[in-house]
């Protein structure tokens, strides 16, 4: 188990870190659509298709220090904005997914990993929380997840969370016209940017 924790965290600080390369001191990125990222790792022989960070809801502060070039000390500082972020808000919530084969051949996957991640200091999201889909009216209940708890180099309290779902689902969501993501209370509505998003991941499956 924590070997799939650390392999999350690997994921989105890389992908965190691409978005963070470009940016000015204490810049500011708006909200834009995710793109589709394929890596080999010859070492594994294994090809990642990732689907670029993307911001929901809120705000992110990330540290360009850490990037995964490395060597650059500046005190950079950079805010990732979801598309209706306001400077008042104290929660960010974003997403990736990703999907693995073995070798350079494109397979189908079985299970695509969405993985989220929540910014600020939320004691319900510290342990176990219960994550569902309303996709077009009809609620998905993907169950009970385990959340891992880190602090940034910023100070700033980030909740992971790893939630698998079969291809079926996956292609559930990407049909869906309307989609809410339920985090135990807390609801967040992925608009159409986010969905188009998503559906080049699902287009990468059906090749």
């Amino acid at each position: 188990m924590k070997a799939v924790y650390s392999l999350i965290l690997i994921v989105l600080i890389c992908v965190i870190s691409g978005n963070a390369q470009s940016s000015v001191n204490s810049s500011k990125k708006k909200f834009k659509c995710g793109n589709i990222i394929k890596t080999f790792d010859k070492s594994k022989n294994e090809t990642q298709i990732l689907l670029d960070f993307l911001v929901i809801a809120g705000i992110f502060h990330i540290d360009e220090r850490f990037t995964e070039q490395g060597g650059n000390t500046r005190d950079d500082k950079v805010i990732l904005e979801g598309r209706d972020a306001r400077s008042t808000d104290d929660l960010g919530v974003a997403l990736t997914a990703y999907y693995k084969y073995q070798g350079k051949l494109a397979t189908k996957p079985e299970t695509i990993i969405i993985a989220i991640e929540i910014e600020g200091d939320r004691k319900n999201y510290e342990k176990k929380i219960n994550i569902s889909l309303n996709l077009d009216d009809t609620v998905l209940n993907l169950g009970l997840f385990d959340v891992v708890n880190q602090f940034t180099s910023l100070g700033y309290r980030r909740h992971y969370i790893s939630l698998p779902v079969t291809k079926e689902q996956f292609t559930n969501i990407t049909n869906a016209k309307k989609v809410k993501l339920n985090l135990g209370t807390d609801n967040f509505t992925l608009n159409e940017c986010h969905l188009d998003s998503l559906r080049k991941l699902a287009n990468f499956i059906s090749l």
